[in-house]
């Protein structure tokens, strides 16, 4: 390895970071180079040095106030990303009213045209359904017609007993 290379990761060897595969080529290196043994000592003298400084607590508002800032930061992004996708729809209004107002248009055309079949009187359904039930009485056709017989005839008598009442 180069001494480049190997500076850029004395640093993570001083304090036991790198694998032993690393760590065995860099202390070969270190061992033959002068320049890097000597950079490695002074990272050495370094760390015992940050090691003898007395540690103080941090006071108690400090991790309180450090949330509030966290909070704060992503309330602000949310705001950023809202505020970003409003603008889009702004700028953009034009075009998305006139695709909306389109597509609105197209289905509901296709509403009226297509999905909605024309409503049959129940007066013509009764009287076809009697045909059917008087021309096939003998079959099971006919129990069947004659059930929708009395649930027509049972709601046209509610539909007539509303007209009245109104």
């Amino acid at each position: 390895m180069k001494c480049e290379k190997i500076k850029k990761i004395l640093p993570e060897y001083s304090v036991g970071g790198l694998s032993n595969r690393k760590r065995k080529l860099i202390k070969k290196h270190v061992d033959n180079c002068p320049d890097c043994s000597r950079e490695l000592i002074l990272l050495d003298k370094t760390a015992l040095l940050l090691d003898s400084i007395p540690q103080e607590e941090p006071p108690d508002f400090l991790w309180e106030g450090v949330k509030i800032g966290i909070i704060q930061q992503k309330r602000h992004e949310l705001w950023t990303f809202l505020h970003g996708i409003v603008e889009w729809f702004w700028g953009k209004r034009i075009i998305a009213l006139t695709a909306g107002l389109t597509i609105l248009i197209l289905v509901l055309g296709l509403y009226f045209t297509i999905w909605r079949s024309p409503v049959e009187p129940q007066s013509e359904l009764y009287t076809e359904t009697e045909y059917h039930t008087l021309s096939y009485w003998n079959t099971s056709f006919a129990d069947k017609a004659a059930l929708g017989m009395i649930v027509i005839k049972t709601s046209m008598e509610g539909e007539n007993m509303e007209g009245e009442n109104k």
